[in-house]
């Protein structure tokens, strides 16, 4: 149950994927891009997608690399665990999960040492040979990590707060 646990909380971080800044000032921006305009938000378009390319930190570690509609998910900064792809419209981003790692997955299943997709996942849990009474919960909860999950964003120069309704924000800053 410790393993579900730490898996739940690095999947919990990629649901806080919820694009907000502040500028130094601790302002959030302006939306637009023009000199002043003070950061992306509403409206910005293919700029703001643009804009979210790079490699974004947390002070604890946990690594966020979003790439043309791509991203990846490191919890430790250093092996990631998912990967999938974004859409952004307006101040909308999408985050579809479409791999895990099944190097990082510690449920008990021996899952291959290869980037996996949810039926990839199904299959090594149904042929994994564990009894049932210590699988019921996996399915399930593959199936929550492959949810596409829809936030708000507002993006600012070199700092990312990510949103979440039910949650305290995350800030992320982006690496150089």
């Amino acid at each position: 149950m410790k393993k579900l646990k730490r898996v739940s909380i690095v999947l919990a971080c990629l649901v806080v994927l919820a694009f907000a800044s502040c500028d130094s000032n601790g302002d959030t921006g302006g939306g637009g891009t023009g000199s002043g305009g003070g950061g992306m938000g509403p409206g910005s378009g293919g700029a703001a997608e643009a804009a979210l390319n790079g490699t974004w930190v947390h002070a604890y570690g946990e690594v966020f690399v979003l790439n043309n509609g791509n991203f990846e998910h490191s919890p430790y900064g250093t092996l990631f665990l998912l990967r999938g792809t974004y859409n952004v419209a307006a101040n909308f981003i999408v985050f579809t999960p479409t791999h895990v790692n099944g190097v990082m997955m510690e449920w008990g299943v021996p899952f291959r040492l290869q980037w996996l997709t949810r039926d990839e996942m199904i299959l090594d849990v149904t042929n994994s040979g564990l009894p049932e009474s210590d699988t019921y919960w996996m399915i399930p909860s593959i199936h929550r990590i492959f949810t596409p999950v829809t936030e708000t964003f507002v993006l600012g120069d070199n700092t990312l707060l990510l949103m979440r309704d039910d949650s305290p924000p995350v800030v992320l800053t982006r690496r150089n």
